[in-house]
C-alpha cells in the first residue's frame, strides 16, 4: 500500500490529523480501509496502487489516510472528538472491508 501518502515529516498521522490536513488544503479525504493478510486487500495493493496515474490523481486531488484492520473485523467505526469539549463530532462507519471512502472534511 502507498504508506508514503499517509506520512508527514516521516511520521504516519492520525485520522484527526488527516481530516485537519484535508480541511487546510481544501481537499477531500480519501480513506482506504483494508485487512491484513486478506486477498482482496492484496489485489487492491497490486492492481490499484501500482498504477502511477491513480497515485498521481490521489496525490493531487485528495489527502489520503489508510488503516489496516484485523482479519475478523467486517464492521469498523471511527470516532473523532472535538479538541474543545471532547464530544464526538464525527462518526465514520465502514460496513465492508476492504473499502474506500471519500470524506468531506
Amino acid at each position: 500500500p502507498p504508506i508514503y501518502l499517509c506520512k508527514k515529516a516521516g511520521k504516519r498521522y492520525s485520522l484527526v490529523e488527516a481530516l485537519e490536513m484535508s480541511s487546510r488544503e481544501a481537499k477531500w479525504l480519501l480513506l482506504h480501509i483494508q485487512r491484513a493478510k486478506d486477498f482482496k486487500s492484496y489485489e487492491i495493493n497490486r492492481d490499484i496502487w501500482k498504477n502511477d496515474v491513480v497515485v498521481s490523481i490521489v496525490e493531487s486531488c485528495f489527502c489520503f489516510w489508510m488503516d489496516i484492520v484485523q482479519m475478523s473485523m467486517n464492521h469498523v467505526e471511527y470516532y473523532t472528538h472535538s479538541q474543545k469539549n471532547g464530544k464526538v463530532w464525527r462518526k465514520i462507519v465502514v460496513k465492508e472491508v476492504p473499502s474506500f471512502l471519500v470524506v468531506n472534511p
